[in-house]
């Protein structure tokens, strides 16, 4: 062989490793599970890996080559952890869903590093509330107001100065659907639009992705048959499925 022609079979070879060890590494990163109930559900033993729940649990049911997973704070892997604890749903002391649940767990070492992460939606600030008169016309049309007396200072705010005035308008839905309609993707309509302002986001409120970040699914199993009648906690392990988003004292 030619020393040219080694050269260049050299650095195939080398560009072919390489990309073998990225594609290696991006299956890696990408085998994981969907949902805490795939660990669960593996180390009670009754994981039924047949092609709905491999779906959702590929690294519980062997389909691909997973990383070892080494955490450089004291975090859970999954963010339902506390509920499947608070429930009953799992056992803390099997090896595998300490690993998955290491903060809920308290699987974490002594002078592990707290979790500073934020929550499932992250930091929320508090609806801001529009500076406006309880009483409406009656604080802006009365003379001599006595915004001295406690009361009327508390029905007048904006009258009496108490709240600074910056022009917004309050934003509040007509009707107690109007989260179900914004989790639909039904905001189109303009009609729509103005009778549900606030979860359909037309005042900047981020009320319609809350929503759709609230109200979720899990379980793996959620799209069995039977399953929103029959398995015990299904309410709670499964509202997007089962229909039990209670948006009015959730959100």
């Amino acid at each position: 062989m030619r020393f040219g022609n080694y050269l260049k079979m050299e650095g195939f070879m080398w560009k072919l490793a390489i990309f073998a060890l990225l594609v290696i590494g991006s299956s890696a990163e990408d085998c994981k599970d969907d949902y805490l109930s795939c660990v669960v559900s593996k180390a009670k033993g009754n994981l039924y890996c047949e092609p709905s729940s491999m779906k959702y649990c590929k690294k519980s049911c062997n389909e691909c080559q997973a990383s070892e997973y080494t955490p450089s704070v004291c975090e859970d892997q999954f963010v339902e952890c506390p509920l499947y604890k608070r429930l009953g749903e799992m056992d803390c002391s099997r090896s595998a869903v300490k690993a998955a649940c290491r903060k809920t767990c308290n699987a974490c070492d002594t002078d592990g590093t707290p979790n500073k992460r934020a929550g499932l939606l992250g930091p929320i600030d508090p609806y801001r509330l529009v500076c406006r008169d309880e009483a409406g016309r009656w604080c802006s049309t009365t003379t001599n107001l006595r915004c001295d007396i406690p009361f009327i200072s508390k029905k007048c705010q904006k009258s009496c100065g108490v709240c600074e005035d910056t022009g917004e308008t309050e934003c509040e839905d007509q009707s107690e659907l109007c989260p179900l309609t914004a989790f639909d993707d039904m905001c189109g309509p303009e009609e729509i639009r103005n009778r549900c302002p606030k979860s359909c986001d037309v005042c900047g409120s981020g009320f319609a992705d809350k929503i759709r970040k609230l109200c979720r699914d899990y379980s793996h199993e959620c799209g069995r048959s039977n399953f929103c009648f029959s398995r015990r906690h299904a309410k709670e392990l499964c509202p997007k499925t089962c229909g039990f988003c209670n948006f009015m004292y959730d959100i």
